[in-house]
Order: structure tokens, then sequence, then C-alpha cells
């Protein structure tokens, strides 16, 4: 009975020294993959959310404005350049001096 107690207790150690080993090496790779994963998922859907509501404002503006698509897109790109210098002039603000 002796070498049957041995070998369940050297085995249990294996088994606990394996799963200690996995908890502390697996665990943080497997968060650090599935946060890269969710965040390449996410930047797609938001890149694809905004082409599509920058699609969709083109054709709102092209029904709404008579004359030809182009009077839209200038609209539409307009709007966005000045958005686009706002949020620039509001970067340089923030940086320290």
């Amino acid at each position: 009975m002796p070498d049957r107690d041995w070998v369940m207790t050297v085995t249990d150690n294996i088994d606990r020294i394996v799963g200690a080993v996995r908890e502390k090496t697996t665990r943080p790779a497997i968060t650090v993959v599935r946060a890269i994963v969710l965040g390449v998922v996410a930047a797609f859907a938001g890149g694809m959310a905004l082409l599509l509501l920058i699609i969709g404002l083109v054709r709102l503006v092209n029904n709404f404005v008579p004359g030809p698509v182009w009077i839209a897109y200038l609209i539409i790109g307009s709007v966005l350049a000045i958005v686009g210098l706002i949020l620039m002039r509001l970067r340089w603000a923030r940086l320290p001096a």
C-alpha cells in the first residue's frame, strides 16, 4: 500500500504544478489575445458604421439639395473638414507648454 500512496501523491503534485503553471501563463495570454481580437473586430465594425453613415448622409443631402451629386459631396466634405480642423485645434491646445 505505501507504493500506491506515493504514486497518488506524486500524481497530485504534478497535476497541481501543471495547473499552477497553466494559470500563470495560459490565462493571461488568452486574455490578451481576446482583447486584441475584440479590438480589431470593434475597429472594423466602427469603420464600417462610419462609412455607412457618410454614405447615408451623402444620399440624404443629395435628396434635399437640388443639383448634381457633387454638391452633396462638397457640403459633406466641407462639414467633415471643419470638424477635423476644430479637432486638430483642440488637440494642439491640450499639449503641455
